[in-house]
């Protein structure tokens, strides 16, 4: 998602340091996956780790990019 939105910021000329931060964050970003993962492993539920990951990355994922796009529709409509 990182560089997708690099590409889009070059693209509409928009500057990074100001954007990217709408391509990071949310509320499963990559160390809190792979937390639980490992807790999953330990405990020996390793289904649920996946399971809940696999629902917390694709809500962080719809998050990150409902914020991209109505960040760049503001950016859009300024030019």
């Amino acid at each position: 998602m990182n560089a997708w939105g690099d590409a889009v910021m070059a693209k509409y000329k928009i500057e990074k340091h100001v954007m990217n931060k709408s391509f990071r964050g949310g509320l499963f970003p990559f160390q809190v996956r792979m937390f639980i993962l490992v807790l999953g492993l330990l405990s020996n539920h390793l289904a649920w780790a996946v399971i809940i990951v696999a629902v917390g990355a694709a809500y962080t994922a719809l998050m990150r990019l409902l914020g991209v796009i109505v960040k760049l529709r503001g950016a859009h409509a300024e030019s």
